[in-house]
């Protein structure tokens, strides 16, 4: 994540803080991969626009917000946004989520060309770029949307987690067509 925006970094501090409410600032540093520096910049922009508040070496929502956190909504589905399957979407200050990767691939193309995917990889939660990640359709384990789509950062996992739970293994562009062609948007979700 260290090449991202700085308005992805600043989604995925916000994503964190609406799960964790409180973290330390080094726990920041550690899961972006970037300097102090650049994660106090982050932070204070966040700071002014009114959406977080800092206070001895951590970060968390101000008070007032702690509500929105449960109000957050898959922008396509109306789903959670679970940690372990969410996507951010962004082009140009926009940033736009989703609660898995079946819903965030259909959200990608109706955005533009430019917009930028990242979404989380199912085993150890890193933020990975969704037109290199690796996907899992139909396997045993889907905890969102239908079919489930699972992402992966490398396909080696993918190849491991699929020999336990099954599916199809695809690339960006396969799982996008899979999905065009016989999912529609609004239509998704399983009610889990």
């Amino acid at each position: 994540m260290p090449n991202t925006s700085p308005g992805l970094r600043q989604a995925q501090i916000l994503d964190w803080l609406r799960a964790e409410h409180l973290m330390q600032i080094d726990q920041i540093v550690e899961r972006l991969g970037v300097s102090l520096m650049t994660v106090h910049r982050d932070l204070d922009q966040l700071v002014r626009e009114g959406m977080a508040e800092k206070a001895h070496g951590s970060v968390r929502l101000p008070r007032e917000r702690s509500a929105e956190a449960v109000t957050t909504i898959c922008r396509l589905c109306g789903g959670s946004l679970p940690e372990r399957t969410r996507v951010i979407l962004q082009r140009g200050e926009s940033v736009h989520s989703a609660c898995c990767p079946h819903c965030g691939v259909l959200m990608l193309e109706p955005l533009g060309p430019d917009v930028i995917g990242l979404a989380s990889d199912f085993l150890y939660g890193r933020m990975v770029n969704m037109r290199q990640a690796v996907y899992l359709v139909n396997s045993e384990i889907a905890p969102c949307c239908l079919p489930g789509v699972l992402c992966f950062a490398s396909a080696r996992d993918a190849a491991q987690f699929q020999r336990g739970f099954g599916g199809d293994i695809l690339s960006f562009d396969a799982v996008r067509q899979f999905l065009q062609d016989g999912h529609l948007p609004g239509h998704c979700h399983s009610g889990g």
